[in-house]
């Protein structure tokens, strides 16, 4: 993925990134309490903030037959913020909001924002392309029990990406976690370099 690419096109606003990747600034994992997504998307839009909704490609074949190919959120809970503006800013927009949402926060005690580092969601995004099949999308909980060394992968297009490597029905998954989601991409462990924990 290019450092700096304005990524805001036709194509990029229909898989949900609606944003430039510029390598530096952290992103934030937004609670939506509602199934009101795309109103909450839309909110972002008329205040020209950046985000990220990532999605996957819903196949269809009606009794006749036919397929069609639509592209849906994986979650509909969730929408990633980049952080353009200080943060008093955006909590103030947040509050501003419409529909029930939160930033979500380090831990529930504490009223410290959760931030993602620009790498981190740089990866993530790139994983979370929905051309990509052999991919599956699991909550934060159910990766906590998911064992697997940290890796870094060698090869081939998701080279230089991070996770852990773990082990599923027979394969092995690079799993990228981050706050209120997490992803599962089926790989070679032949392409993976283990990091020292």
């Amino acid at each position: 993925m290019n450092k700096g690419m304005d990524v805001i096109d036709s194509k990029n606003a229909e898989t949900g990134l609606h944003a430039t990747l510029d390598g530096v600034t952290p992103w934030l994992a937004i609670r939506i309490y509602s199934l009101r997504q795309r109103y909450v998307a839309a909110f972002f839009d008329e205040r020209k903030m950046e985000y990220f909704i990532p999605m996957h490609w819903d196949i269809r074949i009606d009794d006749e037959g036919h397929r069609t190919k639509k592209l849906k959120p994986v979650v509909s809970n969730i929408i990633f913020l980049k952080q353009t503006l200080p943060e008093k800013e955006i909590r103030k927009i947040i509050s501003e909001c419409t529909h029930p949402v939160s930033i979500l926060k380090r831990t529930r005690n504490e009223d410290v924002l959760q931030y993602i580092t620009a790498r981190e969601m740089e990866e993530f995004i790139q994983i979370c392309n929905p051309d990509v099949w052999m991919r599956k999308f699991i909550s934060e909980e159910e990766a906590k029990l998911k064992p697997g060394q940290r890796v870094v992968v060698e090869r081939g297009p998701l080279a230089g990406v991070t996770g852990r490597l773990v082990r599923q029905s027979h394969k092995y998954f690079l799993l990228k976690e981050i706050p209120g989601v997490a992803v599962m991409l089926k790989v070679s462990k032949w392409c993976c370099k283990a990091l020292e924990e």
